[in-house]
Order: C-alpha cells, then structure tokens, then sequence
C-alpha cells in the first residue's frame, strides 16, 4: 500500500489510521474527522510536529472564540506538570513548559512580513511578546493536511512531478491570488474549529488545486497544488498581493495576547 503522505509503498500492516488534521487541533469531540491509512514513520513523525506547532499556534489565538472552546485550556494541561499521569510524563511536560518560555521573545517593532497573519489582531490590543514559528515545520504541517485531503477527496496521490506551495497570505491576498477559481470551491466544515477549503480545475489536460484552512476560526493557511510550469505563473502572481507570505527560509513570529 501507498502512504499519501509519503507516497512510498509500505507492507499492508506497516500502515495504521492516522487523522489528517490531528484531533487535539479539533476544539471538542467531532465525529467527523478524516482519517487516511499511513506508514508509521509518518504517522509517529508528523504526531510530534502537530504537537509542537498546536502549542505555539494555541497560544496566539483569542480563546474566547467559540471555534476555540477549550484550545488554550489543553494546551495549558499539556504544559502543566501538575497533570502528569507519572513521573515522566511530568519531567515530560515541565520541559516543554520551559521550552515554550525559552522561545518567547519581547518585539519593540512588529515587522508585518514576518508576522503569521492570523496574529496581528493581537497587536491592536498591545501585544508585543511573540513566539517564533518555524515555516518549514509548519509548511510540513500544512503539506500533510492537503497531502491526506487530496487522497480522502480526490482519491489520488500527489505524484512528484507536482509541486506543492504553501501561501502564508492575508484573507484579502488569497482572494486577490485565488479570485479566478475560488468561486467554484468546495467547503468543508469538520464540525467546530475546523473548515477545508477545496477547488480541483483541469486545464489544457493539467490539473490543479487549491486548499484553504481556516483553525479555531483564526490561523489560516493555503496551498496549491500545481505543475511546476502553472506555480511560476501563480508565484508571479501572489507577488502582486500583499502581503505576500513565499519566503519559506525565514521563521514567522505568532504574536501572542
């Protein structure tokens, strides 16, 4: 069997069922969640990239939202030792606790470009800490998600000779990039704190797709999914929008309340 993640072929009982967006990033128990069958490389190595990128995103987002109910609660439990189930488990959360201050950083000047879009409601309200956000960590994140969607609705693995970009983008840079196909989107709405976007449109025998998510009704993200020759023309593009999130070398900075 293929993993969709991957895309590597896996005796059938090295796969295991694996939730395309994790369910701790899900706000309360929702029945309907998209699972796929992954290798187990996969699976155990994106779980401790959705686990780290939940916390440093959790803890930028307003909490009162109703998409969020519960959010900054879990992941305030996961870094308190006090709710440790044994020894480890405590010594387990202590450091992640620690961890998470050392990334902390005091910001004077709010650079917008490199500032996570869904974060800068908080500045308005005089945020000036900020958590710094590997965009290649969460790029991997996000890849998983449209890499696993693809598979669940389309049925098809997204083959190398694909290119898949990640757009950090405001809501207005989206529209401005997207606006040609988006009106023909699918939407998806995985119960609270959870909508996928989804648009599939061939052309000239190439086909070519469009993700959008949109967590905690904050932090959102999309992607594309196109032939290398059709992202040259979408790079050109997106950098007319503004702002423009293409640099994936640099990190981001979250702010956070």
């Amino acid at each position: 069997m293929r993993c969709p993640y991957c895309i590597k072929e896996h005796p059938k009982n090295a796969m295991t069922k694996d939730h395309v967006i994790a369910k701790s990033w899900y706000p309360q128990q929702i029945a309907q969640r998209v699972t796929v069958r992954a290798c187990e490389k996969c699976n155990h190595g994106f779980g401790k990239l959705e686990e780290d990128m939940l916390l440093k995103l959790g803890m930028c987002i307003d909490g009162n939202n109703p998409a969020a109910a519960g959010i900054v609660e879990k992941i305030m439990r996961s870094i308190d030792p006090a709710h440790g189930k044994n020894a480890l488990d405590k010594k387990r959360r202590q450091h992640r606790r620690e961890e998470l201050k050392r990334g902390l950083i005091e910001i004077e000047n709010v650079q917008l470009k490199s500032t996570l879009p869904f974060s800068l409601p908080n500045l308005a309200k005089g945020a000036r800490t900020a958590i710094t956000v590997s965009t290649k960590e969460l790029n991997r994140v996000i890849e998983k998600w449209v890499r696993g969607f693809h598979f669940s609705m389309l049925g098809e693995f997204i083959e190398p000779e694909y290119e898949i970009a990640i757009h950090h983008v405001s809501e207005d840079g989206a529209e401005q990039a997207f606006r040609e196909i988006i009106q023909f989107a699918t939407v998806l709405r995985h119960g609270p704190g959870v909508v996928v976007t989804q648009v599939t449109k061939t052309e000239g025998g190439d086909r070519y797709t469009i993700y959008g998510f949109e967590i905690w009704g904050q932090f959102k993200a999309y992607a594309s999914v196109f032939p290398p020759e059709k992202f040259e023309k979408l790079k050109t593009h997106l950098a007319e929008s503004e702002p423009t999130r293409l640099d994936e070398n640099n990190n981001r900075k979250a702010l956070a309340p």
